[in-house]
């Protein structure tokens, strides 16, 4: 690809964390043909930086915040 999507086969999303924010971008993309709606699916979130993110959101992609889903790791102590 030239680095140009489709707003409608590319998402943004911003992790909202504990520890700050995160952000990825996912593409769809399929396995067999665009006609065939089961061989659709969104590829592995890849890491992008805020200011990526922004810009994104800006010009109209959609965008997607959300908290991730689970229990928080325990921050044990180290003693010596």
């Amino acid at each position: 690809m030239n680095g140009t999507y489709s707003r409608k086969t590319v998402r943004y999303i911003e992790e909202l964390g504990p520890s700050g924010s995160r952000y990825y971008r996912q593409e769809l993309i399929t396995s067999r043909s665009w006609r065939d709606p089961s061989s659709l699916y969104w590829t592995t979130p890849r890491p992008i930086t805020e200011r990526m993110f922004r810009r994104a959101e800006a010009q109209g992609f959609p965008a997607v915040r959300r908290r991730p889903q689970g229990r928080l790791a325990a921050v044990l102590p180290i003693r010596r």
